[in-house]
């Protein structure tokens, strides 16, 4: 895990700011006038949820809830967003890339939720146990389908911070005095995502 209590720190405020930002029109419609959907209230409690329990991740023994309830809990959420991305989608509607990047987002927290037992050192209860060499701070192996499945989201959201950060160039694009506000509101959220992204690049790279 990070071992830096300055980067823990600065991930720490970063991530609560970009969380913030990325559930900051999660009680407004898509033209940020009318009251949102319970669609997009619940995607924005999910972003919410994953946000605080990225934050816990930071630090040592850091847990929203048990490891079994909370890989269950992003187990739903990762079916919430999957079935919005696979779903059939009203005009004016969002495109489905974001809805399927959230989904990742939790998935990633699952591999969180099964990797940080195995990444932390094995010192025994409360860290006091030593093993018979002295040597209290060897992790366990990862198995190679966890080890390939990490490398494969730290990869990916690299690149998804690329995508954000092209989508919130594209919401900055103002074409109308009258759209300016909704659309500086979505290059908000999305530059909010491309910072979440590249933090859990960080902290799954952290677990390998």
């Amino acid at each position: 895990m990070i071992d830096s209590l300055a980067l823990r720190w600065a991930l720490t405020v970063i991530l609560t700011a970009a969380t913030l930002g990325s559930i900051s029109g999660g009680g407004r419609s898509r033209t940020g006038r009318a009251p949102g959907t319970t669609t997009l209230r619940i995607s924005s409690a999910a972003h919410a949820f994953m946000g605080v329990a990225m934050i816990t991740m930071l630090w040592p023994g850091g847990t929203v809830m048990p490891g079994g309830l909370e890989a269950i809990v992003f187990a739903v959420t990762a079916g919430w967003f999957f079935r919005l991305a696979s779903g059939v989608r009203p005009p004016g509607s969002a495109p489905r890339w974001p809805d399927l990047h959230h989904a990742l987002m939790a998935v990633a927290m699952i591999w969180m939720a099964l990797a940080m037992p195995v990444a932390l050192p094995t010192t025994g209860m409360a860290g006091h146990q030593h093993s018979p060499h002295g040597d209290t701070s060897a992790p366990m192996g990862m198995p190679a389908l966890l080890l390939i499945a990490g490398v494969v989201l730290a990869g990916y959201f690299l690149l998804a911070v690329v995508l954000w950060l092209s989508h919130a160039g594209l919401g900055l694009h103002i074409t109308s005095v009258a759209g300016a506000p909704r659309r500086s509101r979505r290059a908000f959220e999305a530059a909010s995502h491309a910072v979440s992204s590249a933090v859990m690049s960080v902290i799954v790279l952290g677990a390998l």
